[in-house]
Formats: structure tokens, C-alpha cells, sequence
């Protein structure tokens, strides 16, 4: 059976690297990055939140087709919302495919200095840097509260550290996790 295995966090943690390596791990599986498919819409810089809107049902319908053609999908996107998250297991489950929903934690310290370290040399990690920017200093931090509270309203979501660990034992972890939490997965 196909998975859809969505990667979430905070801004600054990794899940962009850590989807890049699964994907490049599991031959096969669609990386699907939201916020890149946002940049194929026409006016995606002056309105980044209302391209999000038009790049979302397409994002569903690649989900959908990229799992009935029997291979996974790998998504790395923070979704806080859990309506959000409901119409990616939406597409998934009208596939068949199992779902996998992974929130990556680390220290608020770490996640900033991860953040920081990244860089925003393009214009689409300029556009993600401005959405978090926008909500102040406070930014990161609310975006962790949000998804804290997330936990509390999911019970099936998974939680993965990442705190400390490098992108090679990250990906270590997460498959290790999914092996577990998805029975067959990979067999």
C-alpha cells in the first residue's frame, strides 16, 4: 500500500532537507512542496497566502493521482490547522494509501539557530521567511504553540525529535518511526 507521509513543524526545522532525503531514499516517492507549487500560480510574490488557496487542490489532486499509481508522497508542509491536514489524509484515503502524520521537534533555541542558518537566497524562501517575519518576534514561537496545541487534537500524530541530530540520523528516526507506526509499510 502506498503512504502519504506528511512531514510537519515549525519553520527552521527541517522539514524541507529531511522530505529531500526521504524522497531521494525511497525511489519512487513524489517530494511535494506546497510552497514551491505556490510559485507556479501567477502573482505568487504579491499575494503568497491567496496562491496557497489555488495551489492546495492541485496539491490534493497530485496526492491523489502520484498514490494510486501505487507510489508514496512526501510532504513536507507546517499545517497547524487540522482542516488543513484533513483535506491532505482526504486525498490520500480516496487513493487507498495510509497516512503518516510526523511532527519534528527541537528545541525553540535550536529550530531559530536552524532557521538563521538557512538563509533566504530565493525568492521563495524570501516569501516563507516573510509569512513567519510577519508575525513578529514572536513568530516561531507562536508557530510552535500552534502546533503543540495540534497534539492535544491529534492523537495519531507522531512526534519525532530532531533536536541534535543531523540530517542523516534524522532520516534514520523518521524511518524508523514509520516502520513502526505503519505495519507493512516498505515490505
Amino acid at each position: 500500500m502506498s503512504l502519504l507521509l506528511h512531514l510537519n513543524g515549525p519553520p527552521g526545522i527541517g522539514k524541507s532537507a529531511l522530505a529531500a532525503r526521504w524522497a531521494d531514499a525511497h525511489p519512487g516517492t513524489l517530494l511535494l512542496d506546497v510552497d514551491a507549487l505556490r510559485t507556479w500560480v501567477g502573482g505568487w510574490r504579491e499575494d503568497f497566502a491567496a496562491t496557497g488557496e489555488v495551489a492546495r487542490p492541485v496539491a490534493h489532486a497530485m496526492v491523489t493521482a502520484h498514490l494510486r499509481g501505487g507510489r508514496d508522497v512526501v510532504l513536507p508542509q507546517l499545517l497547524a490547522d487540522p482542516a488543513g491536514q484533513a483535506g491532505f489524509e482526504r486525498a490520500a484515503h480516496a487513493a487507498g494509501a495510509d497516512v503518516c502524520s510526523v511532527l519534528l521537534r527541537a528545541p525553540a533555541a535550536e529550530v531559530a539557530a536552524r532557521r538563521a542558518g538557512r538563509g533566504d537566497s530565493t525568492p521563495l524562501a524570501r516569501a516563507v521567511a516573510g509569512v513567519v517575519d510577519g508575525e513578529g518576534e514572536q513568530g516561531p514561537a507562536l508557530w510552535i504553540s500552534r502546533l503543540e496545541a495540534l497534539t492535544g487534537q491529534r492523537p495519531d500524530l507522531l512526534d519525532l525529535d530532531v533536536g541534535g541530530l543531523d540530517e542523516a540520523a534524522s532520516l534514520r528516526a523518521l524511518e524508523h518511526l514509520v516502520r513502526r507506526a505503519v505495519p507493512g509499510w516498505g515490505a
